[in-house]
């Protein structure tokens, strides 16, 4: 058996015809190495000239499970739409970046647009890391 998703209190079921066995709970650990970023959030769809609901970027293992930063990671925030940007989560000021903090997973902020359509927003991570990048399509309606 293989597991890909970490969690605690997994319990395994084996069934050979009429006999069933059901272990007891276990921990399913996250594969402990960081190789992507990842938008966590679902995509977001909201009115042109206010901003998304929060979104959050998670540092993950290649199955998605959130693993906690061993130092802190600067995420670039772009996207390709010349009229949208990103603000902080919490303050609404403009930014540029996220920062996920040592021993955190995620960060997270918001996205902007005053044009209606399907802007691509994209995370990186620093030039010398080997995180690889994520993007997700949000929806802006009039």
């Amino acid at each position: 058996m293989t597991a890909y998703a970490a969690e605690d209190n997994r319990t395994l079921t084996l069934t050979d015809g009429l006999v069933s066995v059901t272990s007891g709970t276990f921990k399913v650990n996250a594969t402990g190495t960081a190789t992507m970023l990842w938008i966590s959030t679902a995509p977001q769809s909201f009115t042109a000239g206010t901003t998304s609901a929060t979104i959050t970027v998670a540092q993950t293992d290649a199955y998605a499970n959130p693993m906690a930063a061993a130092a802190s990671i600067v995420v670039t925030l772009t996207t390709n739409s010349g009229t949208g940007g990103f603000v902080d989560a919490v303050t609404n000021a403009p930014i540029t970046t996220v920062t996920i903090a040592m021993n955190e997973p995620s960060a997270s902020f918001k996205y902007a647009e005053t044009a209606v359509g399907s802007p691509k927003i994209t995370v990186s991570p620093p030039g010398s890391s080997t995180l690889t990048a994520a993007t997700q399509t949000e929806t802006v309606t009039p």
